[in-house]
């Protein structure tokens, strides 16, 4: 049951015309993955969870490696950026500027032009809207 303190973050798949299965590509499944960061007195407490399928032939031995090594270098990257949140949230010239929760916020130039995603392969019937 959350608390207060819990901070819960979920995601899955959606289909998008412009990252679609092509002939020489398959996408990735994601049927549910998440976080879940509860405070305590002795520190916070992550719980990670994801129900994925990579599609095509990868074989297990490759994925269980790769899982491995990058779920730890992911919470080594979230610890440290967490360190200094505070901070930077403070230091920002809008601190209430939160892109991840408001649409309107956001940059699109950090996204990929649709212009280059059809250069690099991806295929779509449309340009997305502005």
């Amino acid at each position: 049951v959350p608390t207060p303190e819990d901070y819960i973050i979920i995601y899955h798949s959606v289909e998008d015309e412009m990252f679609g299965v092509t002939e020489s590509k398959v996408r990735a499944h994601t049927y549910l993955s998440g976080y879940r960061l509860r405070g305590s007195p002795d520190g916070t407490h992550l719980t990670f969870l994801s129900h994925s399928d990579p599609k095509g032939y990868i074989p297990s031995f490759i994925c269980n490696h790769v899982m491995k090594r990058s779920v730890p270098t992911l919470v080594a990257a979230m610890y440290s950026a967490s360190l200094g949140y505070l901070e930077w949230k403070q230091s920002a010239d809008n601190p209430l500027f939160m892109p991840w929760r408001v649409v309107e916020d956001r940059d699109r130039s950090l996204y990929a032009s649709h212009e280059s995603l059809v250069r690099w392969g991806f295929r779509s019937i449309s340009p997305p809207p502005e």
